[in-house]
Order: structure tokens, then C-alpha cells, then sequence
């Protein structure tokens, strides 16, 4: 996966990722499955990443946006919607490769 070209308004924290294509992994440590659209959006402020749009996980038999990572101590929180799952940022000093990559030609 690359990135083709991403934006960043250094004055509202607002950013624009586009990939080359959309991709599935698995996110340590429970394996839950997750996706990445093609444009990835969000807000960076500071220690979290808000507003995010464009990542999902499936858990308890539903598809869920992540909509917003933020940094607590050694641990990263997830969140979607209300729910929060916290998790070892240690998990995630390597980057999980795409198991299943949609091409964007």
C-alpha cells in the first residue's frame, strides 16, 4: 500500500490521506479484522486523532468505523462511537501487511 498524496492544514489539524488502493488487515492482539478505504480523513489534535473517517473494524458481527485513536501513557484507545478499546501501543510498532488489496486501476 502507498500513499499517493495526503494534505495537512497545519493551522486546523484537519488531514487528507489518498492510498492507491484499499486494503484489509488483522489488528493485534484479539485479531479483529479491520479496512482501510482509499481516502482517509480526519483532525489531529493534540495526542488524538478525531473525526477520523475511512478505517473500520469488524467486531461482534458488524462492521465499525473508528472514529478517532487517541494516546494514553504506553497504551493507544480506540474509539467507535461511545465504545472505547484500549490496547499496548507496543502492539502496533509493526505495521500489519494487507491481506486483501483493492487496486485502485
Amino acid at each position: 500500500m502507498n500513499v499517493l498524496e495526503y494534505s495537512l492544514n497545519r493551522t486546523s489539524g484537519d488531514f487528507s490521506v489518498n492510498l492507491d488502493g484499499s486494503c484489509k488487515i488483522t489488528l493485534p492482539p484479539d485479531n479483529y479484522l479491520a479496512t482501510y478505504s482509499k481516502k482517509i480523513t480526519g483532525k489531529l489534535v493534540e495526542g488524538k486523532i478525531a473525526k477520523l473517517e475511512g478505517i473500520r473494524v469488524w467486531a461482534f458481527f458488524k462492521w465499525w468505523s473508528i472514529t478517532g485513536i487517541r494516546s494514553t501513557g504506553d497504551n493507544l484507545v480506540f474509539e467507535v462511537g461511545g465504545i472505547t478499546a484500549k490496547y499496548p501501543s507496543k502492539n502496533f510498532d509493526d505495521i500489519p501487511a494487507c491481506e486483501g488489496r483493492h487496486s485502485s486501476s
